[in-house]
């Protein structure tokens, strides 16, 4: 009986298979050896490594009777930056083209034929097709892509404890993987002065290597949080954490580090452009700090100048950056540099004032323009200036998927992403968009504004509900209508904190501990504050729908840890309305005399708010899914709960000790409206 019991059961599940779609023999593929250079040879590897678990993959330079054949094919005949993938019915092999105008847009042809054959990439990584996949869907396929955007990318500015200049190589470079499967082709990283580039200037020496402004931030002593982060003591690049005393040693490695992530950026067929504030005006500087620059990181494409975040002497910033930026242009022997000048001012009158000037820049010189914090104000204040369709076509605009005014909430500014590509394709006819690169932080928390902001660079300003219908079924989650209500949602709740309560998630530790008194916690008034926190729970109300229908566990999972950081975002808040009891006392004044029973009762209230900010902690520990979600916990302690702690020693008579605060060589400014 059992042994007819198997068989049968055997027939069945052959019988479930076939009807599946489901081989028991994979599917032959021979990807057709291109010889070609770095980001070839890595298109080659990741198609290989992407299809073996479904199919027998190998590379050769002959064609397979018995299976599909690809080849990648650079063609600098094609529009630049432009790819296709073409599939020819009436052929004696199974052919698969993968070309693009060059070696980068061929790599963005292979991620496009995956996605049609259901993978999906991210900045999480590569999430695989939920059913078995085929590669006979491409039958018959063929699409050129002219992309609306052609330099697509990411601004870094590797400055907080949340971004990569934490993570350990390897994770660095799987971050910059990501990037490039999300068929972008640009990366601008920002240093500060002192973070990665040293130099002598005037007998100081100038060492790189003071992360996060100089600050220095201590691992967790308690034991539930301390287990969480990969550090003995100094939250920093694990790597470089034994030797934090050793300053020379620290700068050599700080570059090391960073020319490694550059080298994997190359290696993916990003253009690589690194951006530095030029903090004294002359010529004598900025060729000291450009020659400094171009020694330390030989991979570079480009170098931007860009002036100091809302500078008031931002007149004289543009004009010396143009200058200094021509005549060492014209000083380069032979070396293929793209020089471009910038301008960071989010106030409209002197944006407009700056971007005027900056015009005057010579043609073979492009601009950037960071006009604003947050996504919607960027759209907004560009439309102040306004960009003429001969702007766009030289500059680099620099827009955000993450405002680190609200580090420590959930956004989702998606409108704000469509309403820049629209709005500038509009205003050149639909011809495509020299650049645009997206601040961020964090990873997971922002891995569906990226999606949005890489698919919308290459199609245009999508519908909303039709990309998150999309990525929602992509990613396995049932009610696809249900969550694209939730994520609009999301949308508005994160654009009214940032109209409403800015700056309310400022991640700076000198932005919390130098302001003792209720600067900070005495500004925002508490229906304000109510009404966004009604928000985030309408939203997670409707999130949580989607998770009781949806079966797939990876997708439940994403699902939860967007309910997680909803969660804490609404934890942060009540933390602020806690302390809005105190605002009578206050009146606008941080630090007034109060009564002894007054004292009283801000100790008391601030130990209220500080149970929800360790309710924080302890709620986003329970996701800790990249090495940013470490950088995120250890800044969250350090500056919004510290500094309750801070406040409550000044009014409880030394109850808690208020620490010392380190010196920093540099602080970013507090982003005004």
């Amino acid at each position: 009986m059992k042994s007819k019991f198997a068989t049968n059961l055997f027939w069945a599940l052959m019988v479930f298979l076939t009807q599946t779609g489901f081989s028991l023999k994979k599917e032959q593929i021979t990807i057709i050896d291109p010889k070609g250079n770095q980001v070839i040879e890595y298109a080659v590897s990741e198609l290989s490594k992407i299809l073996s678990s479904n199919f027998n993959v190998n590379v050769s330079s002959q064609y397979n009777s018995d299976g599909w054949n690809i080849v990648l094919t650079a063609d600098s005949s094609m529009q630049p930056f432009s790819f296709s993938v073409k599939q020819p019915k009436d052929n004696r092999y199974r052919l698969v083209y993968l070309s693009g105008h060059d070696e980068t847009c061929v790599l963005h042809s292979v991620y496009t034929m995956l996605e049609i054959m259901g993978y999906t990439f991210d900045l999480t990584g590569i999430r695989k097709p939920l059913q078995e996949p085929s590669i006979n869907c491409l039958e018959g396929y063929s699409k050129t892509i002219y992309p609306k955007v052609e330099r697509r990318g990411i601004r870094q500015h590797i400055n907080f404890l949340m971004d990569i200049s934490s993570y350990p190589l390897d994770e660095a470079k799987e971050y910059i993987r990501n990037l490039a499967r999300l068929r972008m082709n640009y990366i601008t990283f920002h240093s500060y002065p002192g973070q990665w580039v040293s130099y002598k200037y005037k007998d100081v020496e100038h060492l790189a290597g003071n992360f996060f402004y100089g600050e220095q931030d201590l691992v967790p002593t308690d034991s539930s949080l301390k287990k969480l982060i990969r550090n003995d003591s100094i939250y920093c690049i694990p790597s470089i954490e034994p030797f934090w005393n050793n300053m020379q040693k620290r700068s050599q490695m700080a570059i090391q580090w960073l020319n490694a992530v550059m080298a994997e950026a190359k290696k993916v067929g990003l253009q690589v452009n690194f951006s530095y504030e030029l903090r004294e005006p002359g010529l004598d500087y900025a060729q000291t700090a450009f020659n400094a620059i171009l020694n330390e990181y030989p991979l570079i494409d480009g170098i931007e100048f860009i002036t100091e975040e809302d500078a008031p002497n931002y007149i004289a910033q543009v004009e010396n950056d143009i200058k200094c930026a021509e005549t060492i242009k014209k000083h380069l022997n032979g070396r293929r540099i793209q020089f471009t000048t910038g301008i960071y001012n989010t106030t409209e009158s002197e944006l407009k004032k700056g971007f005027e000037i900056l015009r005057n820049t010579p043609e073979d010189i492009s601009l950037s323009v960071l006009p604003a914090h947050g996504a919607r104000m960027v759209v907004k204040n560009l439309s102040e200036i306004p960009l003429t369709s001969d702007d766009i076509n030289r500059t680099m605009i620099y827009s955000w998927i993450q405002f680190d005014g609200l580090m420590y909430m959930q956004q989702n500014p998606v409108e704000g992403i469509r309403r820049l590509l629209d709005e500038t394709l509009t205003i050149t006819g639909g011809k495509p968009i020299y650049g645009i690169c997206w601040n961020h932080w964090q990873n997971y928390e922002n891995r569906t504004a990226a999606r949005y902001a890489s698919e919308a660079m290459i199609e245009g300003p999508i519908v909303k509900e039709s990309f998150y219908d999309s990525f929602a079924k992509r990613l396995g989650i049932v009610d696809s209508s249900m969550y694209s209500i939730a994520m609009n949602k999301l949308d508005e709740a994160d654009n009214f904190c940032r109209d409403s309560l800015f700056n309310i998630g400022f991640c700076p530790n000198k932005y919390w501990l130098t302001n003792s008194g209720l600067s900070l916690y005495g500004r925002y008034k508490k229906e304000t504050l109510l009404s966004a926190i009604g928000r985030y729970n309408t939203t997670e109300n409707d999130l949580r729908d989607c998770i009781a229908k949806t079966k797939n566990k990876s997708a439940k999972r994403d699902l939860q840890f967007l309910v997680n950081r909803i969660n804490c975002s609404v934890l942060h808040l009540k933390a602020f309305v806690v302390m809005t009891d105190l605002q009578p006392l206050f009146k606008g004044n941080p630090n007034p005399l109060l009564s002894k029973k007054d004292h009283k009762l801000v100790v008391k209230k601030c130990s209220e708010a500080i149970t929800f900010e360790k309710d924080y902690l302890d709620m986003f520990s329970k996701f800790m899914l990249d090495r940013g979600c470490e950088g995120s916990l250890v800044s969250y302690l350090h500056g919004p709960v510290q500094s309750l702690k801070n406040i409550k020693a000044k009014y409880g008579y030394g109850n808690d000790s208020i620490p010392v605060i380190g010196k920093s060589i540099d602080a970013p400014p507090v982003p005004g409206q």
